[in-house]
């Protein structure tokens, strides 16, 4: 896999670009073909859109926060891409079908500053095991997630998530998604 070239403003308001974020990334751009219509959801800096965009997909993005879409809207011009923004909660907002979702689960309720503080500072990951604790997707978000998400993918259409297997896996299989995929090793070149 190559990584593009994608700059994004990270404030501290908004989830930072980690690795997970760049590794969900490639995994979407391996699915990519031309025309291919993409929905990010939760953008938070519009990494992975932004990186779709840049290969000339069609993508919408969607975050609850207005402040949040504010950022990926000036990352996406930063970046020369065209980016639909939408403000949503999961699907709420949306009524179309695409060929590729892609959702980087929030890894706490915890508010985006204080996430970003324990990522940039790796001390803290030793001085406070109990946050740490709280870094696990809440199975309420990923149920419904995948409730409303196969009525928005094209019948080929694929989710791409980092949503850990232990939480997806038994919730996906309930909605009756039959083919899961789990990536245990992904380099990036």
């Amino acid at each position: 896999m190559t990584r593009l070239d994608v700059v994004v403003k990270q404030p501290f308001n908004v989830c930072s670009v980690g690795e997970d974020t760049k590794i969900l990334s490639e995994l979407a751009i391996c699915e990519y073909f031309d025309g291919c219509k993409v929905l990010d959801i939760g953008t938070g800096t519009g990494y992975i859109a932004i990186s779709l965009a840049k290969l000339g997909a069609i993508v919408h993005a969607t975050d609850v926060d207005e402040n949040v879409l504010i950022i990926a809207e000036e990352n996406a011009k930063l970046n020369n891409t065209k980016i639909k923004l939408i403000k949503s909660n999961l699907f709420e907002s949306i009524s179309e079908k695409y060929d590729i979702i892609t959702f980087n689960p929030p890894i706490s309720n915890a508010p985006s500053i204080l996430k970003n503080f324990v990522r940039k500072i790796p001390l803290i990951k030793y001085i406070v095991p109990l946050y740490l604790s709280a870094f696990k997707p809440h199975r309420k978000i990923l149920q419904n997630f995948l409730n409303n998400a196969k009525k928005h993918l094209t019948s080929n259409g694929k989710i791409i998530t980092t949503a850990p297997l232990c939480y997806f896996e038994k919730i996906a299989e309930k909605e009756g998604f039959k083919k899961l995929k789990h990536v245990k090793e992904t380099k990036i070149l």
